[in-house]
């Protein structure tokens, strides 16, 4: 299954609107919930999301279960947030024709955010 960092923004944006534990599945419109869920574990292991996940009773499926964004998730999430900046670093990703490392991607993108604010032009 391939990253889908358009899915990564929406859960971390869920899940930054939520007071709390989210206690329910994380749904989002298009996505199928092992896709979701594979992505909530992404980015738990990437440090962006604290979730705990395990197999169901009967081996079925995998409940996960998401407590609240890092640090770190919400520093990707208020680059991220900014439409153009976002817009700016997919283009540069799909021009270079490769699905960028995310660490690339985050460093990419705040570069364009730092560089919009410091010119004045963020919107």
């Amino acid at each position: 299954m391939k990253r889908d960092m358009e899915l990564v923004r929406d859960i971390l944006t869920r899940v930054e609107l939520q007071n709390g534990p989210i206690r329910a599945p994380v749904e989002i419109e298009g996505y199928t919930q092992e896709v979701i869920d594979y992505h909530i574990i992404l980015l738990a292991e990437a440090g962006l999301l604290k979730a705990t996940w395990r197999k169901a009773m009967d081996g079925s499926k995998i409940i996960v279960n998401v407590s609240r964004l890092t640090w770190d998730g919400h520093e990707f999430l208020d680059a991220a947030r900014n439409e153009s900046a976002w817009n700016a670093a997919k283009e540069v990703a799909k021009e270079k024709g490769v699905q960028l490392p995310f660490k690339i991607f985050h460093s990419l993108l705040e570069k364009i955010v730092e560089t919009t604010v410091m010119s004045g032009t963020l919107s």
